[in-house]
Order: structure tokens, then C-alpha cells, then sequence
């Protein structure tokens, strides 16, 4: 066969191994955010539910959420984004050389990045949906994108605690070495 008409075989290879890379690194960041048991177990999904289904029967009829997502959510993905290159660009410093603890695939640092990665796949999930909703307002997509935008929102604390375990562990960390230069 010419060699520039591949067989089907190297063509469905060619098409779909940049596929099958993404679904490995999403397991990957899935297996260290804890996986289903850590989602289910997550106190902003509880809350998320509950307030957005409050939202969703509650909300006055003039209150728009595709329109109230579709406002808050672009935002929050640019402070993710920009606070995890910050975080990323620092990697070399003193601080992250703790929290990777001697390249664990299941350090601190690498579960921060994946809590990272969940809030932005919360977040382009929220934001799709809520574009979705607006296209399709059906009870199922409104609920949904209810449910999804307080859950983006949420992440924002769960991100800001795993900062906050990052600098417990790092201000630890620094104590017991200004202690033991002493």
C-alpha cells in the first residue's frame, strides 16, 4: 500500500492515541483527587447539592443561571488558572522541594495539582452546562447547572484548604530546620 494512505489500523492509531494519552492522565489526576469515594465523600458535593437544588426550586423566576454561571465562572477559571502557573512556577523553590516529598507519585505537592485540576474540570464543566441550559432550558439542565455552579464556587475552598495544608506543612517543615541549626 502507498505509503501516504495508512491502513485503516494506522489510521485509527494515529487518531486516537492522543485520546488514549488524555484518558491516562485523567485516571491519573482522578486516582490522587481521591477517585469516586473521595468526590462522594466531599463536603462542598454535599453542599453543592443541597443549595443547588434549594437554588434551582427557590431562585425567583427572574433569576437567569446559565446567565449567573456564564458570568461567575470565566472568572474563576482565570484565578485558577493563574494561581496554578503560580504555584507551578515556584516548583523549584525550597518550599515545593518539601512538599514533593522525595518525588512521590502521592505527595502533597501532586495531590495539590490535582485538586487544581479538579477545580478547572469543575469549573469548564459548570460553565458548559450552564451554555447548555441556555441553549436547552429543560428542568434536568437547570438543576444541573445549579447544582455544578455552587459546586465550582465550593472548590474554591476546598482549593484554598489544600493551600492551606501546603503552608502547614512547609511553616513544619521550616521550624524543625531553624531548630535544628540551633
Amino acid at each position: 500500500m502507498d505509503r501516504h494512505f495508512p491502513n485503516f489500523s494506522q489510521r485509527f492509531t494515529i487518531f486516537f492515541k492522543p485520546w488514549r494519552n488524555q484518558v491516562g492522565e485523567i485516571r491519573r489526576y482522578w486516582a490522587l483527587y481521591g477517585g469516586w469515594r473521595g468526590f462522594l465523600s466531599s463536603p462542598p458535593v454535599h453542599l453543592s447539592i443541597v443549595f443547588g437544588v434549594v437554588l434551582f426550586f427557590r431562585a425567583s423566576k427572574k433569576f437567569d443561571i446559565s446567565s449567573a454561571a456564564i458570568s461567575i465562572v470565566p472568572s474563576l477559571v482565570g484565578f485558577t488558572v493563574g494561581a496554578f502557573a503560580i504555584i507551578l512556577a515556584f516548583s523549584s523553590s525550597k518550599l515545593f522541594v518539601t512538599l514533593t516529598e522525595d518525588g512521590s507519585e502521592t505527595s502533597l505537592f501532586m495531590k495539590t495539582v490535582a485538586n487544581f485540576v479538579h477545580f478547572i474540570v469543575v469549573q469548564v464543566a459548570a460553565l458548559l452546562m450552564s451554555v447548555i441550559n441556555a441553549a436547552h432550558p429543560f428542568a434536568l439542565t437547570k438543576c444541573t447547572s445549579s447544582i455544578l455552579l455552587v459546586y465550582a464556587v465550593l472548590t474554591t475552598w476546598s482549593t484554598g484548604i489544600m493551600l492551606f495544608q501546603m503552608a502547614t506543612v512547609f511553616n513544619t517543615n521550616e521550624h524543625k530546620g531553624a531548630s535544628e541549626g540551633h
